[in-house]
């Protein structure tokens, strides 16, 4: 189920990806046709075409690369889903889980406390312990109560009446060949095993816990820088691209912008979809998975 809400995020990341290169490429082409049209009119020089060129099949290939890993992640959703073969689903979108709201020790707790590996080996221990107590009192004697009571009919005419006796037994372990002391051996060690296997795997969920939680609250911090950079990169590049168009600067300073703009559009779409793949992660290893349903997020697939 986590593969397939991982595969579902990357689907949607892929796409968005896909869209900023479109708009990269129109954009790109759109400039170039610009600088062409002033090139012929003596108003720009040819290299000025050369580099508008040459941001246009930078922004082509690119294009190329989101579609390419379009295909890769649909494929990957189709595989998660127990396809045979890649299907291209539209998918809807999910609104931004919320920030992360307890703090670790919370975290690590709820996760000892629901995950099934820490209970099923915690069981196990108990039952090691148990085991162990009872293979010590084995040395213990071991006393019995026996009564018997009834009516005779037959034989002796002295035990025709009713008769009742009780005793007491008792058992000593005295010559057994070391086994009880083996079997409280192997008992002890089984139990210190299983101690130590649980402190393991408990050390490890806490690190997993600890972990996610980090990458959630890293992915959440990325979100809102790189939506502060795109908005300072599409400032910088309408103001590049005004002054371009007046003649107060070149066209490596307009590249240069385009540029910046796009790495910034590729870091925030990232990021967004990141967190919630993050997100997702932490509930995992908190033992509180959040699993999307694929009626909830597929409208179908696309003929």
């Amino acid at each position: 189920m986590l593969l397939v809400d991982n595969a579902y995020f990357q689907a949607q990341q892929a796409q968005a990806l896909l869209r900023v290169a479109d708009e990269t490429v129109m954009d790109r082409q759109l400039l170039a046709d610009q600088v062409g049209a002033m090139a012929k009119n003596k108003l720009r020089s040819e290299l000025d075409v050369s580099f508008a060129l040459v941001a246009l099949d930078e922004a082509k290939l690119l294009r190329l690369q989101a579609q390419n890993q379009v295909d890769s992640s649909f494929a990957e959703l189709s595989n998660a889903l127990g396809y045979h073969e890649p299907h291209r689903f539209a998918l809807k979108p999910i609104p931004q889980f919320a920030l992360p709201t307890e703090n670790l020790a919370q975290y690590i707790s709820s996760a000892l406390a629901t995950r099934p590996e820490a209970l099923a080996l915690r069981h196990e221990h108990q039952a090691a312990r148990q085991t162990a107590a009872a293979e010590r009192a084995a040395h213990f004697p071991k006393v019995s109560l026996i009564g018997a009571a009834g009516r005779g009919t037959a034989g002796d005419p002295r035990t025709l009446d009713d008769y009742a006796a009780a005793g007491i037994n008792v058992e000593v372990p005295i010559f057994t060949g070391f086994r009880l002391t083996a079997r409280d051996q192997e008992a002890a060690l089984e139990t210190q095993a299983a101690e130590q296997t649980l402190i393991e795997t408990e050390n490890l969920i806490a690190k997993d816990v600890e972990v996610a939680l980090l990458n959630t609250t890293n992915a959440a911090d990325k979100i809102k820088v790189t939506e502060n950079l795109l908005a300072n990169a599409n400032e910088a590049y309408d103001l590049a691209q005004a002054k371009y168009k007046i003649g107060l600067t070149s066209i490596v300073e307009l590249s240069q912008a385009q540029l910046f703009k796009l790495q910034a559009q590729i870091n925030h779409t990232t990021a967004t979809y990141e967190y919630q793949i993050d997100r997702l992660v932490l509930d995992f290893q908190i033992g509180a998975p959040r699993y999307l349903q694929p009626s909830d997020v597929l409208r179908g697939l696309i003929r």
